[in-house]
This record gives structure tokens, sequence and C-alpha cells, in this order.
């Protein structure tokens, strides 16, 4: 993102890490916020259901996610859903929206998932 609005390369530094740490606090605080208004969908099959039916915009994997749960989900995946592995366990995620583990989370269209949306999108900007 950086390296797109200045248009040169930028070298990587003690600041990237720390850019990184507030996005993970932010994306923790995002999926809270979009899990409590109902704008996240968890579970292989309910998710692969969703995405199937086009109401998922992107896709949170967990540190831990399975090569083939991670297969099978974006099999079920269109076009243009976005895929970002976070480095939080999947128990971790289960426990900041109040349910089991989950290994990946569906993000619906939705405002209360903006927040989300745009730190997610930040976090994939860096690599």
């Amino acid at each position: 993102m950086l390296k797109r609005a200045l248009k040169v390369s930028v070298p990587a530094g003690p600041w990237v890490e720390q850019y990184r740490s507030a996005l993970e606090r932010a994306i923790r605080d995002g999926l809270s916020m979009a899990g409590a208004a109902g704008a996240l969908v968890g579970g292989q099959v309910v998710l692969s259901g969703a995405l199937q039916r086009g109401e998922v915009l992107e896709v949170v994997l967990a540190q831990d996610c399975a090569a083939r749960t991670e297969r099978a989900i974006r099999d079920s995946a269109g076009e243009g859903v976005e895929f970002t592995r976070l480095s939080m366990a999947a128990a971790d995620i289960g426990q900041l929206l109040g349910r089991g583990p989950r290994a990946a989370i569906g993000v619906r269209r939705s405002r209360s998932a903006i927040h989300l949306q745009r730190q997610l999108r930040r976090l994939r900007s860096l690599g």
C-alpha cells in the first residue's frame, strides 16, 4: 500500500512489524464487531454453502487451518473472493466470536464488516 502510494520501493524496517501488530489488533476488534452483527459465516459446511450462493466477499483463515479444509473452501469460492490468513489459531478466532474453534470465517457484505474488510486488505498489502 505504501509502495503504491509513494510509487517507490519502500525498505522493510521495524515499523512493518509494528504496523502488522496494529492491524492484527484492529482485525480482532473487527471480527468481534462483525460477529456480533451477524456479518460472519462460520463452519466449513455453512461457509461452503454461503460461498456457492455468493454471499461471502472474503474468507479469513486461521494460522492452523488444514490444507484440506482450505482447498475445499477455495473450491467453493467464486471469482473475486479474497482469502487472508491470520496469525491467530482457530481456537482464538472461535473464542473472539464466542464459539468453538473456527479455522475459516466468511465475511458477508454488511456495513458492520467494512472496518474488518479494510483492515484485512491492509494486512494483505504487506505480503
